[in-house]
């Protein structure tokens, strides 16, 4: 008896369903890897980027598209396919915060290491200590090359404190770290208060990543 055909629909489906679990599951697997340095600090760089909540929605979409290709074009066992499904689902769901961040701030702040060196560097110059739009709440532009380490490319300053925001809550709430001297405990980021902030560095305190 010849076994059923797999189809283009069914490859395509699973593929798509697979390809959203994996990058959507990164926190799972691919922490370990960056904390025991055995994945290239390049690659670190380019994939532990800010949290964009889109970006997570339309994943978690494409994921739930591709998991319907697969289950409605299976060549057998569909009930199989659809726990396996199911399953897929909730562990992409659930691997990600409530706030829908990914990475831990220890991880963050070594995958970019050097641009926060550098970051430093420019927060502690007058072109932004002396800039009346840091001191707004949203606070001033970074330079273009530092302005991706922050979830809107801008960073807030208060006199005492630098926060440079890593996820933004919808409409308000957010995460990332402090440029800071003394610890930034129940400092305000954009209507969350940092409770128990982590200090990665010297003058760098990350709060709200876990």
């Amino acid at each position: 008896m010849n076994a059923p055909r797999v189809g283009t629909s069914f490859v395509v489906g699973v593929g798509l369903a697979s390809a959203s679990w994996l990058i959507l599951t990164a926190r799972l697997w691919m922490v370990p890897l960056a904390q025991w340095h055995l994945m290239p600090p390049v690659v670190s760089a380019l994939i532990v980027r800010p949290a964009n909540l889109f970006v997570i929605a339309l994943l978690y979409l494409l994921l739930l598209i591709g998991v319907g290709i697969a289950v409605g074009t299976a060549p057998r066992h569909k009930w199989l396919a659809s726990v396996i499904g199911a399953v897929a689902a909730v562990a992409a769901f659930a691997s990600f915060t409530p706030m829908g961040f990914w990475w831990s701030g220890e991880v963050y702040f070594q995958a970019h290491r050097d641009e926060f060196a550098a970051l430093a560097e420019h927060l502690d110059s007058p072109a932004f200590t002396e800039n009346p739009e840091a001191r707004e709440y949203y606070g001033a532009p970074l330079p273009p090359l530092l302005a991706l380490v922050s979830s809107d490319g801008r960073a807030s300053y208060d006199g005492a404190a630098t926060f440079v925001p890593v996820w933004q809550g919808i409409p308000d709430d957010a995460g990332g770290f402090f440029y800071s001297k003394t610890s930034p405990q129940d400092y305000d980021m954009y209507g969350l208060i940092c409770d128990q902030p982590e200090q990665v560095a010297e003058n760098w305190w990350a709060c709200g990543m876990r």
